[in-house]
């Protein structure tokens, strides 16, 4: 592969379709061809073609931008590679500094609100006891 971002790291995912490699095809022809599935080989089935990746693995490319990857291949196969580039580690560090910037501006105005006073009710607990004392309650 050639015209890769030095710098940058990439993700390699490779699927495949072959004989017996996410192949309903060949189990449908050895469960005898039925001409009726029934629910256990439909699930057998939609199991089989699932396209699990057969190999997903990090990859850096060299100074020239290059990566070789061999993929061995047999008659009949279908093979697709994907190329992922992956998010740089800074721009992955910003986001979880804004992220706890958020959470720090969260936790700053729920303690503003919890040192706020309530309306009708005393301030402080030093104005409890002088209400409790008098027996009066000053009207606001």
């Amino acid at each position: 592969m050639t015209h890769l971002s030095p710098k940058a790291s990439y993700r390699l995912e490779v699927c495949r379709t072959s004989y017996h490699a996410n192949d309903a095809y060949t189990a449908y022809l050895e469960m005898g061809s039925p001409a009726q599935l029934t629910t256990e080989q439909i699930a057998k089935l939609n199991d089989l073609t699932r396209d699990a990746r057969e190999m997903s693995r990090m990859i850096k490319p060299g100074k020239g931008g290059t990566a070789k990857i061999e993929i061995p291949m047999n008659s009949n196969d279908t093979v697709l590679v994907k190329l992922v580039r992956l998010k740089s580690a800074p721009q992955i560090k910003d986001r979880q500094w804004m992220a706890l910037q958020e959470q720090l501006r969260l936790f700053s105005f729920l303690r503003r609100r919890a040192t706020r006073p309530i309306r009708g009710r005393p301030r402080a607990s030093g104005n409890r006891e002088k209400i409790q004392q008098t027996g009066a309650v000053a009207a606001r």
